[in-house]
C-alpha cells in the first residue's frame, strides 16, 4: 500500500508499510442486529441488512456519532489497516513485527509514523534475537 520507512544500510534493509486491514473489527464502534434493545439506533445504509445499529455498553453517550462513523466506514471515507515492519539481512527476512487495526483516512499523519517505528525498533530486536540464537 505505502511505504512508511525504506532503509538499506549494507546488508541489512528496513522496511515498514501500511497494509489494508481486509477483516477489521469495528466492534468498539458498536454492532448491528434486527432485534431492538435499549439505546439501539435505527439503521437504514448500505449494504448491511440489520434495522438496528447498538452501541457499545458504556457507550450510549457516543451512539449517535459511532454509527455516523460507521456510515463513513461503509462509504469507503475510512478504513482499517496495519502496519508491518521488515527486518532483511542478504536478502533474506530475519525480523518482523507488526500491529493491526488502526484506523486510516487516506492521510499518513505522526501517529502512523510512530506506530512504524515502534514496529521497525521491535522486528530489529526480533532480528537480533534470531542472530543470537544461531551464536552469529
Amino acid at each position: 500500500m505505502k511505504r512508511l520507512i525504506d532503509i538499506q544500510i549494507g546488508k541489512i534493509h528496513v522496511i515498514a508499510e501500511m497494509v489494508p486491514d481486509n477483516h477489521p473489527d469495528l466492534s468498539y464502534l458498536g454492532t448491528f442486529s434486527n432485534n431492538y434493545s435499549e439505546g439501539a439506533l435505527e439503521w437504514n445504509e448500505g449494504s448491511r441488512s440489520f434495522k438496528y445499529f447498538i452501541p457499545q455498553p458504556g457507550m450510549e453517550d457516543y451512539a449517535a456519532q459511532n454509527m455516523e462513523l460507521m456510515k463513513a466506514y461503509n462509504r469507503g471515507e475510512w478504513f482499517m489497516i496495519g502496519i508491518v515492519s521488515k527486518v532483511y539481512v542478504n536478502g533474506k527476512e530475519l525480523g518482523i513485527d507488526s500491529l493491526w487495526g488502526i484506523e486510516y483516512s487516506y492521510s499518513i499523519d505522526d501517529y502512523h509514523r510512530e506506530i512504524a517505528r515502534d514496529c521497525v525498533h521491535a522486528a530489529l530486536n526480533d532480528a537480533r534475537t534470531f542472530l543470537e540464537s544461531l551464536g552469529a
